[in-house]
């Protein structure tokens, strides 16, 4: 790391605010430390959370989630676990029970339904039913892909977020919308947004693994605009200095 927390978290951060901001922030730098699996970040946009919500109980988003990958281990028992998902028929059975798992049961991705508004960036929110953003959506998608055996990672594009699976045992991937309602993304279509966003680009470089610090940055830039939007401007100095303290700590240049 960059330095360690607790000294960036008294430069950047000092004791002048209300102390449930500064817990939150101190837990936010902690939890940037080790980001090895998706319940690490999820730990990390609690703590963003927390700046908003200051009383979000921060354990309630990682019940609801094991609460879903409980939901489909139970219809598919057999096949959600780390041992059988390298068969492709492991790997198409859980996917297709985590989709109505999380589409159809829990509602996510619902875009005609958001009005860009913070409460649809609080991932607490979204997994009790409010419409999400693209972000706390694909979040939803691989904290429960991961808990169930799967290999997932996100995808940045400009302007959306996908979701991929890795099928080792087919060398294949199978690219997911979450925002909208879990539909897939063939290569064509990839291929076709990319070159919309520049057509010399491979599309393979945006195929790399989102890093937590992508996740991050993105996660508190489509706060600034949403607060922005609707009218929460007070919250966009901790947005910026937990975007600073990001960069800082996990020195990732992209």
């Amino acid at each position: 790391t960059a330095g360690s927390p607790m000294s960036l978290l008294d430069r950047m951060f000092p004791m002048t605010g209300p102390r449930s901001m500064n817990d939150w922030t101190t837990r936010f730098c902690d939890s940037l430390v080790e980001l090895d699996r998706f319940q690490d970040l999820v730990d990390a946009v609690v703590a963003v959370g927390g700046h908003r919500r200051p009383k979000v109980d921060r354990d309630a988003s990682h019940g609801l989630l094991e609460g879903l990958a409980h939901s489909v281990r139970c219809r598919i028992p057999h096949l959600a676990s780390r041992s059988v998902a390298d068969s492709p028929r492991a790997v198409d059975g859980v996917l297709a029970h985590l989709h109505q798992t999380l589409f159809d049961d829990l509602g996510l991705g619902r875009p005609e339904e958001v009005s860009l508004h913070p409460d649809e960036m609080d991932l607490e929110l979204v997994l009790g039913g409010i419409p999400g953003l693209p972000l706390p959506c694909s979040l939803i998608y691989c904290a429960v892909a991961e808990r169930v055996g799967l290999e997932a990672f996100g995808i940045d594009l400009p302007g959306r977020f996908f979701v991929a699976i890795r099928d080792e045992s087919r060398h294949r991937l199978t690219m997911i919308d979450p925002f909208q309602g879990g539909r897939i993304v063939d290569g064509l279509e990839f291929r076709e947004l990319v070159a919309e966003i520049d057509p010399s680009i491979d599309p393979g470089r945006f195929l790399i693994p989102a890093s937590p610090s992508t996740w991050l940055r993105r996660w508190l830039q489509d706060l600034k605009i949403v607060c922005s939007r609707s009218g929460e401007v007070q919250h966009l100095e901790a947005w910026n200095r937990l975007t600073s303290a990001t960069e800082e700590i996990l020195e990732d240049p992209d």
